[in-house]
């Protein structure tokens, strides 16, 4: 089972290390990692429940925090999801960054919001360049 830990700075990733230290992997290598390969040992089943959803959110949507609740069947769950996304273990893995307030801004984020904002950027240029398709095409 794998762990890992993001480093950041000036609201850029630069670095993502396995939580053993043996390796250093790019978001793209995060992104493709199977869900099983994850260490579900730290979060609970509910929480796996809402990681386990929100992995497929794909590239370039987002969700709020309300809508991740109900669909896991949690209809008043939202400060729920916006804790347990607070907290995700699986930073790149599990696209935490994809859910935002319902008023539509971006909300918070573990490294910030202009992380977060970046991220999502990020995303959105790279399907602007590339289109939709092709991304969803590679499995990215």
């Amino acid at each position: 089972m794998l762990g890992f830990r993001v480093e950041w700075q000036q609201g850029a990733v630069i670095r993502i290390r396995l939580a053993n230290g043996s390796a250093t992997l790019s978001l793209q290598d995060i992104s493709q990692l199977p869900l099983s390969q994850l260490d579900w040992s730290r979060v609970t089943p509910a929480q796996k429940r809402v990681y386990w959803v929100l992995a497929q959110v794909p590239m370039g949507r987002v969700v709020t925090y309300a809508q991740l609740a109900q669909m896991v069947g949690m209809s008043n769950g939202a400060r729920w999801v916006a804790r347990w996304m607070a907290r995700n273990p699986f930073l790149g893995r599990i696209p935490c960054h994809r859910v935002v307030l319902s008023t539509g801004k971006v909300g918070g984020y573990q490294y910030g919001e202009s992380a977060k904002q970046w991220l999502l950027q990020q995303e959105y240029d790279l399907i602007s360049s590339r289109g939709l398709a092709q991304i969803q095409g590679e499995d990215v």
